[in-house]
């Protein structure tokens, strides 16, 4: 299973690095957590030795990032990876310093179904 695993973890950042540049992927942690709860996410990469604490509002898609973990802080990156996968995206968890993307890395990561106008992209 671990070389299963390991291909398909593979593959997912081969596909975000081929798509960076476009409307379909995002590294900015409150464009990914709302696209999760629109169950806009395809495949969600998750840093497992981060922390983001916030809160999210569903009605209005509003993100507030908090400093530190606090009595009405939610964990922003498990709450990203369970609406990805109520949706049927996927998951993959990985160290901080293999999340996908150039420069600094960034706790969340994301290829989206669509892109971010709204409206389905042709593949090729």
């Amino acid at each position: 299973m671990d070389a299963y695993w390991s291909r398909r973890t593979h593959d997912a950042i081969a596909r975000f690095e081929e798509m960076a540049t476009g409307p379909r992927t995002s590294r900015l942690n409150e464009e990914v957590i709302r696209a999760a709860s629109q169950g806009r996410v395809e495949e969600l990469f998750v840093a497992t030795d981060a922390e983001l604490w916030g809160t999210f509002e569903p009605a209005t898609g509003a993100v507030k990032l908090m400093p530190a973990m606090g009595p009405d802080a939610d964990d922003l990156l498990d709450l990203a990876a369970v609406m990805t996968l109520a949706s049927g995206g996927n998951v993959y968890p990985l160290p901080m310093s293999e999340m996908p993307g150039p420069g600094p890395a960034h706790p969340l990561a994301a290829v989206f179904r669509w892109g971010q106008a709204g409206l389905p992209e042709k593949i090729a």
